[in-house]
């Protein structure tokens, strides 16, 4: 699935994706496949990603930054 990166927690490792089906998905620093860094600059970034579902709610995995 495709979606943007809406909010960054840089102090917490995690943050969410808005996929272009409309749901916000959570994902954790470790699902980023291709980027070193994380912080407030991958804000607005276009994604790929696997959606799943977590306890919580809507999942991100195997986040791809384009």
């Amino acid at each position: 699935m495709n979606g943007k990166i809406a909010r960054i927690v840089a102090e917490k490792n995690f943050g969410f994706i808005t996929g272009t089906d409309g749901v916000d998905y959570f994902f954790h620093k470790s699902a980023l496949i291709n980027e070193s860094s994380f912080d407030k600059h991958l804000e607005k970034r276009s994604v790929t990603f696997e959606a799943g579902e977590a306890t919580k709610g809507p999942r991100a995995e195997s986040v791809y930054v384009d």
